[in-house]
This record gives C-alpha cells, structure tokens and sequence, in this order.
C-alpha cells in the first residue's frame, strides 16, 4: 500500500491531551517535517501520533518530537518509532503511555504532578514538576489506559532538566520495585496492546516463529515470569489468528 504520508498532505499531531491541525512539509525515510502545531509544544523525545486522514479512515504513524522550532521557524521535526525488531537489543519492550499521575518520595505527603511517558516491564520514565535526586524512592499512580490503576514504588535512576512552555520539568527514569501481581498483569495486557497497535504485523510474525511463545513473550515483555504463568488467553487469540492488520507505522 502506498504511504499517505507525502509532503503537502493535511494531518493531526495527538499529544497530552491535545489534538492540533498541521501540514506535512517534508519526509524523508523516517523523519517528517510539519508545521508547528498552535499551543503548547511537546519537548524533545516525546511521543505524538502523527494522524493522516483518508477514505480509508485515519492512518496513524507514532513518532516522536527530534526537534522543536528554532526561534523565527515554524517546522517541528518527527522521527517515525523504530522497527520492533530494533527492540530486540532492549531487555524488555518500552510502549509510550502519556497519561497524567502524582509523584511523591517514600514517606513525605507532598506529592508533585507528573505525567507518565513510557513504561516496559522493568520501568518508567515519568516528567515530573518537583525535583527529586537520583536513588530516590517514589510512589505513583500507575495509570494505564483501559486498566485499573495501581499504586507502585520505584527508583529514581536517571533525571535531566527540561524546559516546557516556559517551566523546568524534570525528566525521570525510574526502576519499579516490587510491582504487585495486579500491577504486573496490568503492564502485560498494555504493553501488549500497545505493541499490536504499533507493530503488528512484526510482533506477530516474531511470536508465530518462536517454538515456545509462552517462553517467549516471558523473555520479551519481562513480565509473565513464573513457571505457573500461562500465555493470556487474549494474546493467544492474536496469536492464532490468520492474518494481521498491515502495519501502518
């Protein structure tokens, strides 16, 4: 099938809870160049689906932001999410998520807003308005779409400065501890889901290939880890089926 995404097309970028107008200016392999979108702009390396509309319905592509506006331009640079083949040299699978939370230090009530930009199987990078030091341990809402929420602990491992609409955030990397079973299974069905809204037809093709899916999708989405864990059976409808979507990321 022909790609929709050509120059002088008309699209949409979805980010936070924003939904803006913009026109594609340039591709080229995996880097689109649109016109900024109006209102606040997402920082560099977040997430945005990039919606073109057609007959056919909406075609998204996700990327994320490679470059914001310089001052005196209007182009926001794109790049397209990579192959989940190139996901093989991570231990487990990251998804974005962007979905808004609390965050706050082991023990103190002072919680600060945050937003949850991604999440794999062993953590989560969060942009967070309070600061926090590295080996700081935190509690948040675990809030993931079409799931219940789920309150986890976890470690602050890596943290750099951000400016967004004239404010410092601060960018968190964080490691979970000691996620509950519920917790777990939670991450599983999401990240899941999210990896056949992004790669289908790979993610299919990768499992149908392995002698063991059970003990494969153990290794690769680090999540379903005890010897009494079986393949949820909404996976293994996937799994099964025929055919799958063609991948229009």
């Amino acid at each position: 099938m022909t790609t929709p995404l050509v120059k002088g097309r008309t699209a949409y970028l979805q980010y936070w809870d924003a939904r803006r107008r913009v026109n594609v200016l340039e591709v080229f392999q995996d880097t689109v160049a649109v016109t900024a979108p109006d209102g606040p702009l997402p920082a560099k390396g977040v997430g945005v689906i990039l919606q073109v509309p057609m007959l056919e319905g909406m075609f998204c592509y996700h990327t994320h932001v490679a470059l914001t506006p310089q001052p005196g331009d209007d182009t926001l640079l794109l790049r397209r999410c990579a192959s989940v083949r190139r996901f093989d040299r991570r231990r487990t699978w990251r998804v974005p998520v962007h979905s808004r939370t609390k965050v706050a230090r082991h023990g103190e009530p002072r919680a600060f807003s945050a937003r949850i930009i991604d999440v794999s199987a062993e953590g989560a990078q969060l942009h967070v308005s309070g600061h926090f030091e590295l080996g700081d341990m935190i509690m948040f809402r675990l809030n993931l779409p079409d799931e219940l929420p789920h309150q986890v602990s976890a470690k602050v491992l890596r943290l750099k400065q951000l400016q967004r609409d004239d404010r410092t955030v601060w960018a968190i990397g964080v490691l979970f501890r000691d996620l509950s079973s519920p917790a777990r299974k939670a991450l599983t069905y999401f990240i899941w889901k999210r990896l056949q809204e992004l790669y289908p037809r790979e993610v299919h093709t990768l499992f149908r290939r392995s002698r063991d899916r059970g003990r494969e999708l153990d290794r690769r989405l680090g999540l379903i880890g005890t010897p009494d864990d079986e393949v949820p059976p909404e996976i293994s409808e996937i799994l099964d089926a025929p055919e799958m979507p063609k991948d229009l990321s």
